[in-house]
Formats: C-alpha cells, sequence, structure tokens
C-alpha cells in the first residue's frame, strides 16, 4: 500500500555552487504533509541521472506521486526517461515545467514531449 511519499526528481545542485531549484524549496514545503525523498544532488550528470532512475526504482512501491522537474534544455533528457519509467512502473507523475524555451523544445522533440 502506498503512503503519503513523494519522489521529486530534479537537480539538486545548489551545495555545488548554483542556485536552489524547486526540488529544494518547494520540496521543503511538501515536507510537511509528505514524506519526500528527492533526487539527485550528484554533479556528473550521468550518474545525476542513474540517481534518478534508482531513486524511482527503489520508491516505487510506496510512492504516492513522482513530481518531475521539467526544463527544456540538456535536463529535458532526465524528465522525459523519467516520465517513460514512471509509466512502466504505472506511477502517478507531475511534470512540474520550467524554462521558457520549452516551446522551442516541444517543436524539436513533438514525440518525445507527446510521450
Amino acid at each position: 500500500m502506498k503512503n503519503r511519499t513523494i519522489v521529486y526528481i530534479g537537480n539538486r545542485l545548489q551545495k555545488k555552487g548554483l542556485n536552489p531549484t524547486s526540488v529544494d524549496m518547494l520540496g521543503d514545503k511538501f515536507c510537511a504533509s509528505f514524506n519526500v525523498i528527492r533526487a539527485s544532488h550528484l554533479g556528473n550528470p550521468i550518474f545525476r541521472l542513474i540517481h534518478m532512475w534508482i531513486t524511482i526504482l527503489f520508491n516505487a512501491h510506496k510512492t504516492s506521486y513522482l513530481i518531475i522537474d521539467t526544463y527544456s534544455t540538456n535536463a529535458f533528457i532526465y524528465a522525459w526517461t523519467s516520465g517513460i519509467l514512471a509509466k512502466l512502473l504505472g506511477l502517478n507523475y507531475i511534470p512540474y515545467l520550467h524554462g521558457g524555451d520549452l516551446p522551442k523544445r516541444y517543436i524539436k522533440d513533438k514525440n518525445k514531449c507527446q510521450k
């Protein structure tokens, strides 16, 4: 049975000197009502992507919702592949859209965006 757990996927690179993202700020607000599991803080993009997938896989059995930060640039691959994984696992997921170039991304990768 799933409890009130949210898995929140996005770039958590504040400790690497970058600005905090919604995974940090909004995730903190969700903690008042939900158990929140967040990924990923890893600096290497490949390791960060793998960490996101592992976090989804290992927590799927107890996840109520998966929230996926969705950007239009290189981080789009994190959102796209995490969404596919969520569908395969039968998880409810919410893409949280960021970035002004998402309309351009949609035109460029219409098939990926529609999935």
